[in-house]
């Protein structure tokens, strides 16, 4: 299944707490994919957190998956490594790939 039904699955990975300032750091490599019921589906990536009164804020991003949903089933392994990456990394598909494919890498920020 490419999405979890459940509603509690953004979980507190999102930020952690820093014992040598004592505040909240956030991760910015966590992002976290949902789809409303319209099926659309939206990035989203926490940018701001105020422990003190509660606060936060989020980018949300529109994405569409229309062309992936129906190939996914036929890739047999995809690897990306390695995780986390600097300078490079390798994308490895093992799959018989009989026609023309595209493959098209974002980062965190849509770009």
């Amino acid at each position: 299944k490419p999405f979890i039904a459940e509603k509690n699955v953004i979980a507190a990975n999102w930020k952690y707490f820093d014992n040598s300032t004592f505040t909240y750091k956030m991760v910015d490599s966590t992002c976290y994919f949902v789809k409303d019921t319209a099926d659309n589906v939206y990035k989203l990536k926490f940018v701001y957190f105020d422990y003190m009164n509660g606060s936060l804020a989020l980018d949300k991003m529109l994405v569409s998956l229309a062309s992936i949903d129906d190939n996914v089933a036929d890739v047999q392994a995809l690897y990306i490594y390695p995780v986390p990456a600097s300078d490079y990394f390798t994308i490895r598909l093992n799959n018989k790939v009989t026609d023309n494919s595209q493959l098209a890498i974002y980062d965190l920020n849509g770009r």
